[in-house]
């Protein structure tokens, strides 16, 4: 999720996407008994925060939301939940492995200008963040009462961004590194965007982390329904092999969360657009500012 996404993410309250899903993950989790968190210091208290003696290392046990990580994460409603079972990793891709949201956007500006001679901002974008290009662009066609030529707006959407992306698109701060340390420590890894095949090849191309780092790839040309249904998501677990219980997807959109909890995976969303309340209010289970100071290791029971 791009800059230009911050000063509204809070404005836009999770219900303004008008659908909900009931997610049943939550029945599956393991919870772990709640305590007050309090700073670290002692055997003892450690314990009570991380479920072990054992020191973390670090400040891993204080990342995610001000409460102990190393052994057991902050959840959405203030509970601890135990991670267990972990064997897959799921990561959208915009957001997440790279900031990629400014450019779409200005891409999808200069298009509607160039095709349809209307001029859109930036900001009327952010409902459909993570729904897929043709969501994202025929939301805000709708709004402006604009008839889109679907397959030529969006080829042209294309050749315009990449265009813009080489030597402007970056990775998020962290996400390289963390997957690599993930494909290390023996996790299953696929990357599942709503985006695109050519999109995703030039985004994974241009951060150097390419597509056969992962395990699977799943793209919005490989399901019908786009997120906030769970299609994708249930697709990424299949090609993985593994269950979607065993998945923990990381996401940055309320679409995507939403998703992932229809799904039955569990969630961490990096509030690097939306906010921590609207975040949680989609229903992750765990939430961080970013890659920094999270390890794969968090994810092993």
């Amino acid at each position: 999720m791009g800059t230009f996404t911050a000063s509204f993410g809070r404005r836009l309250a999770a219900g303004s996407l008008r659908v909900e899903f009931a997610s049943t993950a939550a029945q599956r989790l393991s919870v772990a008994e709640e305590q007050p968190y309090a700073e670290s210091g002692g055997s003892q208290r450690h314990e009570q925060q991380c479920g072990t003696e054992q020191p973390c290392e670090g400040d891993s046990c204080h990342q995610v939301q001000g409460t102990a990580i190393g052994h057991a994460f902050q959840s959405g409603d203030n509970r601890r939940m135990k991670i267990e079972n972990v064997s897959a990793l799921i990561f959208d891709m915009d957001g997440v492995l790279c900031d990629s949201e400014p450019l779409i956007a200005e891409a999808a500006i200069r298009m509607f200008a160039e095709r349809h001679g209307i001029r859109v901002r930036a900001e009327d974008f952010l409902p459909f963040v993570g729904a897929g290009e043709d969501r994202y662009l025929g939301g805000v066609a709708e709004k402006y009462g604009v008839r889109l030529q679907p397959g030529a707006d969006k080829a042209r959407v294309y050749e315009i961004y990449l265009e813009l992306i080489p030597g402007r698109l970056k990775p998020i701060p962290g996400a390289a590194e963390f997957v690599r340390m993930a494909r290390t420590a023996g996790f299953r890894l696929a990357v599942a965007t709503s985006a695109d095949r050519v999109k995703m090849e030039g985004n994974l191309r241009e951060i150097r982390l390419p597509p056969e780092t992962f395990d699977a790839i799943v793209t919005g040309e490989d399901i019908e329904h786009k997120k906030p249904a769970p299609d994708i998501f249930l697709l990424a677990a299949r090609r993985l092999g593994v269950s979607p219980e065993s998945c923990v997807v990381v996401e940055d959109a309320l679409n995507g969360v939403r998703a992932a909890k229809t799904a039955g995976a569990r969630c961490l969303a990096l509030a690097t657009g939306f906010s921590v309340d609207d975040l949680r209010a989609a229903g992750a289970d765990w939430t961080a500012p970013g890659w920094d100071g999270l390890k794969p290791e968090q994810f092993k029971s």
